[in-house]
């Protein structure tokens, strides 16, 4: 199929693509990568009166570091999260993520903040932005706002992204030195969308659970930190059954859609088994047991 007709332009600065917004009416879209915007464009889901393409704005690619985080550019690519010394070294996380995200053509292309912006539930970067406790930056023609990842994306293709508005920028904070990862899903073949997906983070300190994160993908309506089950850990001694029981408590606190490709008890299943295996493998990480 072909896309509805549309008007389209390709500002040269930021402040020309905020007027090209700003001046458009309220079904106006952004195009970075355009990996899932197209698609949705030749099937005619959505149908834009106007259509700004950000790709002239080179300087908008960047990974830059501060002492404690991580900032993203609205055209950096996935691409770019692959094979990077920086991010292998503070982020490691992010660098075994995008590993299984989609094909070379699609991360060639396709940009971390429009995957924010089209906030597929089961995809990677939500999972990572809920995980490491993004913040986003919006801008408009009127200024700009911050939001947290956990409010701004609250429901499957439906972040809190008003018209007129772009998401610019993304910081991530770097966890602390010595604090373990983990980052697995699961999916029929490689590249395919995930059926479920689980990260952690967790630091130990004196033999015991400093802090824990927990986040899940491809089991509700968006990606999913699991604060209940963090707060357990928390102060606890590490071990197999500590995980288990952490994993025992997932499934009652999820709600998972059933779809072709698994039912919501599957989904239920499988985020328990993956819980208790990233949190045993942050903490061989966090020990130095692991890699």
């Amino acid at each position: 199929m072909k896309p509805p007709p549309f008007e389209y332009c390709r500002p040269d600065s930021i402040d020309e693509a905020l007027e090209a917004l700003a001046d458009a009416s309220e079904d106006a879209r952004v195009l970075a990568g355009g990996q899932s915007l197209v698609p949705l464009l030749n099937v005619r889901q959505v149908r834009p009166a106007r259509l700004v393409d950000i790709n002239a704005l080179v300087a908008e690619r960047y990974l830059t570091y501060t002492d404690d985080a991580l900032a993203i550019g609205c055209l950096a690519r996935h691409v770019d999260f692959e094979d990077n010394p920086e991010i292998n070294a503070r982020l490691p996380i992010l660098g075994e993520a995008v590993k299984e995200l989609a094909s070379p053509a699609v991360r060639n292309r396709g940009t971390f903040c429009g995957s924010l912006c089209h906030n597929d539930p089961a995809a990677e970067w939500p999972l990572m932005a809920v995980l490491l406790d993004a913040r986003l930056h919006v801008q408009s023609a009127s200024g700009v706002r911050q939001e947290t990842a956990g409010g701004w994306l609250a429901d499957r293709h439906s972040p809190a992204v008003a018209p007129r508005e772009l998401l610019r920028r993304v910081e991530i904070g770097v966890p602390p030195p010595g604090a373990g990862w983990s980052f697995t899903e699961f999916n029929r073949r490689p590249g395919d969308v995930a059926i479920v997906s689980a990260a952690a983070l967790l630091t130990i300190e004196g033999g015991r659970v400093a802090s824990a994160r927990l986040a899940l993908g491809g089991v509700d309506r968006s990606a999913r930190r699991l604060h209940q089950v963090e707060r357990l850990l928390e102060g606890e001694t590490p071990s197999e059954a500590l995980w288990s029981a952490a994993a025992g408590e997932v499934p009652a606190l999820l709600e998972p859609p059933t779809d072709l490709q698994a039912t919501a008890g599957f989904r239920r299943h499988l985020a328990a088994q993956l819980t208790r295996r990233v949190f045993a493998e942050a903490e061989a990480r966090a020990t130095r047991k692991g890699t």
